[in-house]
């Protein structure tokens, strides 16, 4: 459904007997604008000046009558007294969302409880329902405890905190932004036609066609997460101020900068630019002391923990549920050969804890990456501030933390998957001035793998601009071979840090054919239409897996998928996701510890279980464009990486 902001006003909804919504009319201004404001002059946070009463009022008529603000008086049955007011205003039409907002008369009987039933009624049965928004906004005064609870009993989700936003009462105050998500959606099918003969789509409709291909020419994603978080982390270890272009604002970026400003560093955000300046101590905290919450974030979970483990100080860590279900023992028990103190508060090995740093007890470390290779990128990251130990004598004598590689900190790694981000945190480091080499030595018949970071560097301040996210891209390159039609996606270049590029030439593999031009990859479907059955390692770009697993189905042979055991200790079991989800559809699958095969079928419409997993959401949602009545739960748990998705997805095929 597109947004319709000429939508009609709702039915009057009654909610426990006692309150129903009308639209609001010219007598219901003034005394709006009474309850909102005692005195005859306020300052409007929106013009960021002094306005009078009257031209509030005016403003307020005017954006209700030509429809940029829809607003409902809430009305008391029994008595048909007017005794609220809600309202959905500042339209984002291409995103499929808007600002609500609420307010009550003073003496309204229990105002808290009829608000929240009335922003319940206007957002579920208005927004989500008439509207047809995704996405409902509010923001909150920082102090407002009520509204902030008001808003939380309905569903919202808090956000993020807005410093100096609404300037009222002649000061500025901070506010928090709150969403309000649907529960579920249903995927735009582009229609079974335009993927089964593109050529008879174009006769039949030339026009639609030409116009739904030159969109898809012209994909653009939001920044990578993998290099935003490790940007991050770089310019805060650095020495002066960097500033960051291309800055992705997800889920996981925002609890990522949560972190650095708890920890005290001079940050600065610019949203609506894209970027953030960050200025950093050369190696040293502000704070030796703080409680960090890194959200369902890992990259924010694993790498700082490892550079506070080896700081000087005490941290609290904590996390979401889903982060205190992913594994850190093996990092945690890194730090503590170390020299770090951990105490936990719940399971060992897990969030949350404290933490007290000592510097590094040891000059080599031995690290096992099986479950994640966060843990490798993160110690990498914090060797850096490693120091050479003062050890004179040799020999037997030499006393215990002096081994290793004299030159530098030394770390010995168990395991091989995920070396794609191995590498591109090594490329990372690189660029901002600390160089790590990889060693590869022969041990009684197996290959065993060192870092060491050389003693003495340390990370340098500077502008970076951030990658393009191959990861985000993939959704819409797998949509070529799916739907038939070429794909472009600025920005996406086969030299990108980033390991998830691969997943083109695995689509090649399938029988598309890739052009790497000036302004991206463009990627062209199978010249014969049918996609190509594979059997394929993705243990360096498992994230794909997904993505990989939800166009399997529509292959002319099976496709297996090896390499992936870590992946069901990620945000879900994602092997058992794959199976059960594919299974509900109504493709067979066979599922061993590290592979999935999926075989050819034809899916049917249902409602795909998300298990509040990013690419569970964008991974399945693939199957919609190719099948009908295909419904997403949970959709905007996306909003982990990449908040837009789905806006983008319905801005390129719903009709």
């Amino acid at each position: 459904m597109k947004l319709d902001l000429s939508a009609p006003a709702p039915e009057e909804r009654v909610e426990g007997e006692k309150i129903y919504l009308r639209p609001i009319t010219e007598a219901d201004i003034d005394m709006v604008l009474e309850w909102r404001n005692a005195p005859r002059t306020v300052e409007n946070f929106y013009y960021r000046k002094p306005i009078t009463h009257d031209e509030q009022l005016q403003w307020i008529r005017t954006r209700v009558q030509t429809g940029q603000v829809h607003q409902f008086v809430v009305v008391l049955k029994e008595t048909q007294e007017p005794i609220g007011c809600v309202y959905l205003q500042h339209f984002r039409p291409e995103r499929y969302e808007a600002e609500s907002g609420v307010f009550f008369s003073e003496t309204a009987p229990a105002g808290q409880g009829l608000a929240a039933a009335a922003v319940d009624l206007l957002n579920r049965v208005y927004g989500f329902g008439k509207l047809g928004l995704h996405r409902s906004v509010a923001k909150v005064l920082a102090y407002n405890t009520a509204s902030r609870k008001l808003h939380e009993k309905v569903g919202f989700v808090k956000e993020r905190l807005i410093e100096h936003d609404a300037f009222l009462d002649g000061k500025w105050e901070d506010t928090i932004l709150y969403g309000l998500y649907r529960e579920e959606l249903e995927i735009p099918c582009a229609g079974a036609e335009d993927a089964e003969n593109a050529e008879s789509v174009a006769a039949a409709d030339k026009d639609a066609a030409q116009k739904l291909a030159e969109r898809l020419l012209r994909v653009e994603v939001p920044g990578s997460k993998s290099i935003t978080n490790r940007a991050l982390l770089l310019a805060m270890l650095g020495c002066g101020t960097s500033t960051l272009k291309g800055v992705l604002f997800s889920e996981d970026s925002e609890a990522f900068l949560g972190c650095v400003q708890s920890l005290g560093y001079d940050l600065k955000v610019d949203r609506e630019r894209r970027e953030v300046s960050v200025t950093g101590c050369g190696g040293d905290l502000p704070k030796h002391e703080a409680s960090l919450y890194v959200g369902s974030a890992g990259t924010a979970a694993r790498f700082l923990t490892a550079v506070l483990g080896v700081s000087s100080g005490s941290f609290h860590m904590d996390s979401s549920d889903q982060m205190k279900r992913r594994p850190m023992a093996p990092l945690l028990r890194s730090l503590a050969e170390l020299g770090a103190q951990i105490a936990y508060e719940g399971e060992e090995g897990f969030f949350p804890f404290t933490l007290c740093g000592h510097g590094f007890g040891r000059q080599e470390i031995s690290i096992d990456i099986g479950d994640s290779s966060q843990f490798l990128s993160a110690l990498l990251v914090a060797s850096a501030l490693a120091q050479p130990a003062k050890c004179e004598a040799s020999g037997p004598e030499r006393p215990a933390g002096c081994e290793g590689d004299a030159e530098g900190f030394t770390v010995h790694v168990e395991g091989r998957h995920g070396m794609a981000y191995i590498r591109m945190t090594a490329r990372m480091m690189e660029q901002f001035g600390v160089r790590t080499r990889e060693t590869v030595r022969e041990e009684k018949g197996t290959r065993k793998v060192s870092y060491v970071t050389p003693y003495g560097q340390s990370f340098r301040a500077q502008e970076y601009e951030i990658e393009p996210d191959a990861s985000a891209a993939a959704y819409f390159y797998a949509m070529c071979p799916l739907l038939r039609l070429p794909v472009r996606v600025r920005g996406i270049h086969f030299d990108s840090l980033q390991g998830d590029v691969r997943f083109i030439r695995i689509l090649e593999r399938m029988g598309c054919e890739a052009t790497d031009t000036e302004e991206g990859i463009l990627l062209s479907p199978p010249e014969d239409g049918h996609l190509r059955g594979i059997t394929v390692n993705m243990s360096d770009c498992s994230d794909q897996a997904i993505t990989l697993s939800a166009i399997a189905p529509f292959a002319d042979a099976p496709v297996r998928i090896e390499g992936i055991g870590h992946i069901r200790l990620q945000e879900s079991d994602r092997l058992s996701a794959i199976s059960t989800e594919l299974e509900r559809l109504g493709i067979r699958t066979l599922t061993g510890e590290d592979w999935i095969e999926i075989f050819p079928g034809e899916p049917c419409g249902a409602l795909v279980e998300t298990y509040g997993d990013h690419r569970m959401a964008m991974g399945f949602s693939l199957i919609g464009l190719r099948v009908p009545h295909l419904r997403i739960r949970n959709p905007y748990c996306c909003r982990k990486t990449f908040a837009e998705y789905f806006a983008d997805l319905y801005n390129l095929f719903e009709k």
